[in-house]
């Protein structure tokens, strides 16, 4: 039995690219013949996409780093970068997430298994369906929340030289 494909006015058959501000969007169908919804910013970029952004630029930090407030609104996973570059007096940093909910104070829903307590690059992947690879320090099935706070606890007040990036993925 074959399923029967209508189209139901003007659309297009390919992702649009770019669209000008106040253009017509004309939905967007899949390989069944299903509507997507694109929402696409002003500037033509699906805000959808997966994203790179900074959380903590590198620094030599003694003491407790958060990033600023995170908005997350269409992305379900993500992936955390942590690079230190210097670590001269054997210091120890423990990556966390809080969830900022919108009435009362912010929520720990993950704190890293292990500190980190050496120069490399460490990577935590954040994903519903998260399989637990050698290519990352930790996976963790788990959402990312709407709004959220990266924080660097320290074990002691020894220096260590450190950047956090992350990259949401759809």
């Amino acid at each position: 039995m074959k399923n029967e494909v209508r189209v139901m006015g003007v659309a297009e058959t390919s992702v649009p690219t770019a669209i000008a501000d106040g253009a017509d969007i004309k939905p967007w169908l899949d390989e069944y013949g299903r509507t997507i919804i694109r929402e696409l910013s002003s500037s033509g970029v699906d805000p959808k996409a997966n994203t790179e952004f900074t959380l903590l630029a590198s620094a030599a930090r003694t003491a407790v780093a958060s990033s600023t407030a995170q908005s997350n609104p269409y992305h379900k996973g993500m992936i955390i970068f942590v690079d230190v570059t210097l670590d001269a007096a054997a210091a120890a940093v423990t990556p966390t997430i809080l969830i900022n909910p919108v009435i009362g104070t912010a929520k720990t829903i993950w704190t890293a298994a292990a500190p980190i307590a050496a120069v490399g690059q460490y990577a935590y992947v954040f994903y519903p369906a998260a399989a637990d690879a050698a290519s990352y320090t930790e996976a963790v099935e788990n959402v990312i929340p709407a709004d959220w706070t990266f924080t660097m606890t320290v074990a002691d007040t020894d220096a260590m030289t450190y950047s956090v990036t992350g990259c949401y993925i759809v």
